[in-house]
């Protein structure tokens, strides 16, 4: 296998890299590694006399698929090991496993002849060692052709499975039926109504209606567009009753990788509860020790997987297979609500090939809905349909007024308000003097008028019995006039103004990070000058180059934690020059009470609510509107 571009140079004795790679978890199982190798070591490693002087270290195996240029670890390794001069040859069965696309490949390829690294391969027509004008030119178009091969197979592999879709008229790729369904048979092909009572596993527990009737998947779907579309109340009360059934969520509620982030995200600045965790609502669940789960043992586990390198996602599992409750498996949101109600396959449609996956700069997938006319529609029966009218036909009409009212729910969302200066108190800041929920925040009637209303009132959970709303002028007006009267005292706002004053969070790391930067350049500079000795043997060489190599990574690291700490201190800055800016602006104020054309700015207003934490509790006693304002918890 000694082909005429290995004849022209003396491998024997020299240091090789072997690098390895699969596809796929059955290769690396299987037969990739092991066979690639025996290939290698029969067609290259003896015949030339090349050496591994650590197999661990010097066998590569990568099982990366489907990366994007430059994000393969393994591979990073081998140019950093190239940069250090630690082999001379790197070997492998095809050169495919450098890169699958001939332009990367030959990148990779450059960067390794420009550290003194050669490259070979067990296919000579490859050309993998020849640096000639028409060895490149061969590499390349071998690249072109096995990319474009790869397309085709992509593009025959599509369209047969549209094909096969449309012949035996079955879903194909669905690991799980939809919510409401469930497969007729083994083959998956196509759906049979979910009808079977809804039973909580942890305790066996078949949850009823009102009715006492049992709950199915299939009439909770057709529950929620009467609801819905009956009037009864928006998608957030529809939600909410959901909950107070303990009805599971589909597909969420239980642990993933974004649950578990989101707890180590808080894992220095909040305290977890040592209250219960409730599974569906009501189910305390014991650990192996007899003791409940509670938000602080389940942080506590989390942060313990988390120290011992573990990432999120494999969390996530463990904490999955130990049946650890995440007290959300009941919780419907607006999201996974609003989901469900905008499916089609409620009245029978089945579409299939509706997302495609690619890739973002930087390898991230993404899944995103096809144009409508690239989707292939099943015939009827296939998925049969949840909404029907007395005849057995599709409910198509009251899909259809569902979907109005979703469109404009969103239309009318408080988040698309355009006109936030109507409410002065939104965002949690005017409450309920009955239950204690934030008022949400709207306008009603044929005048559109600006109102505030409990965003619990007419829940079917019971918190809150009262239609407690009032209109925004009246509230907003008392909160303002409080808000007067705080910054008419000098003594309360200049107070207040520096207690929120701090000093330089980071400056003394600032100043650390500087003086190791001073370091750490002239280490470099005095390792540098060393190079230039013309008497330095190959070792000495080698080990000032890692050490450079280590002082470079270090500078880097520096730079970016430096670069970060500058943006804390620049946001530190702004906030202590917003406090200025504030200060002077009640004081400009302070000199104007007296003035009855003089109204500040609602952006001011706004600013002195939020400074001042100014909170309004509203309620209704014997038809008269009771209003108790305070601020930072005390009743002002």
């Amino acid at each position: 296998m000694v082909n005429e571009q290995m004849q022209n140079y003396d491998y024997r004795g020299k240091r090789a890299v072997v690098l390895l790679r699969v596809s796929t978890e059955e290769q690396e199982k299987k037969y990739g590694f092991p066979s690639q190798l025996r290939s290698i070591r029969e067609k290259l490693i003896e015949p030339l006399g090349l050496r591994i002087l650590d197999e661990e270290k010097y066998i590569v195996r990568d099982t990366y698929t489907g990366m994007e240029f430059r994000e393969r670890e393994e591979l990073a390794k081998i140019l950093e090991m190239a940069k250090r001069r630690e082999f001379d040859v790197l070997v492998m069965d095809v050169l495919d496993r450098l890169g699958r696309t001939g332009l990367p490949r030959e990148i990779y390829r450059a960067e390794l002849l420009m550290n003194g690294v050669r490259t070979l391969t067990t296919k000579p027509e490859e050309h993998a060692d020849d640096n000639s004008l028409m060895g490149q030119m061969i590499r390349l178009l071998h690249g072109f052709k096995s990319e474009e091969e790869r397309n085709d197979i992509l593009r025959r592999t599509q369209n047969g499975k549209r094909e096969r879709v449309l012949k035996d008229h079955k879903l194909l790729g669905s690991p799980m039926a939809k919510y409401g369904w469930k497969f007729r048979d083994i083959d998956k092909g196509t759906y049979l109504l979910d009808n079977d009572p809804i039973k909580i596993e942890l305790d066996g527990t078949i949850l009823l209606d009102e009715n006492g009737e049992p709950w199915t998947a299939a009439k909770v779907r057709r529950f929620m567009f009467e609801f819905v579309d009956g009037g009864k109340g928006s998608i957030r009360k529809l939600g909410t009753y959901l909950t107070s059934q303990h009805i599971p969520v589909p597909k969420e509620g239980k642990w993933n990788a974004t649950f578990v982030k989101r707890i180590l995200d808080t894992r220095y600045v909040h305290t977890p509860s040592d209250e219960p965790i409730l599974a569906y609502g009501y189910l305390t669940v014991l650990d192996g020790n007899g003791q409940p789960y509670t938000d602080a043992s389940v942080a506590q586990i989390i942060y313990e997987l988390d120290d011992k390198g573990m990432n999120t996602k494999k969390i996530a599992e463990i904490l999955h297979k130990q049946g650890v409750p995440t007290g959300k498996e009941a919780q419907w949101t607006v999201a996974s609500t609003a989901w469900l109600l905008k499916d089609r396959s409620v009245v029978g449609e089945a579409p299939v090939y509706v997302y495609e996956t690619s890739k973002e700069p930087g390898g991230k997938k993404i899944t995103k809905k096809k144009p409508q006319d690239e989707w292939v529609y099943l015939p009827e029966g296939v998925i049969p349909p949840i909404l029907v009218m007395e005849d057995g036909k599709p409910n198509i009409a009251q899909f259809e007024r569902v979907q109005k009212r979703l469109e404009g729910n969103q239309k009318n969302a408080t988040r698309n308000n355009r006109h936030p200066e109507n409410h002065l108190l939104r965002g949690g800041y005017a409450k309920c003097g009955y239950c204690g929920g934030n008022m949400t925040t709207s306008m009603q009637g044929k005048r559109r008028r600006a109102i505030y209303c409990c965003s619990t009132a007419g829940n079917m959970d019971g918190r809150c019995k009262e239609n407690n709303f009032t209109l925004a002028e009246k509230l907003d007006s008392c909160a303002w006039s409080v808000a007067k009267e705080i910054i008419g005292d000098p003594s309360i706002v200049d107070k207040a103004v520096e207690d929120r004053k701090t000093k330089d969070p980071n400056a003394e790391r600032r100043e650390y990070i500087i003086g190791e930067l001073s370091k750490n350049k002239a280490s470099r500079a005095r390792l540098m000058s060393r190079l230039e000795d013309e008497d330095l043997d190959d070792e000495t060489y080698t080990e000032i180059k890692h050490r450079l190599k280590e002082l470079v990574d270090m500078k880097r690291g520096y730079e970016n934690e430096l670069s970060k700490e500058i943006n804390v201190h620049a946001e530190w800055m702004k906030t202590q020059e917003r406090l200025k800016h504030f200060h002077k602006r009640c004081q400009e104020m302070r000199e104007q009470l007296d003035d009855p054309g003089y109204e500040p700015d609602y952006q001011f207003k706004r600013e002195v609510i939020e400074f001042f934490g100014i909170v309004a509790r509203v309620r209704k006693t014997d038809n008269e509107l009771e209003i108790n304002i305070e601020r930072e918890g005390d009743s002002v």
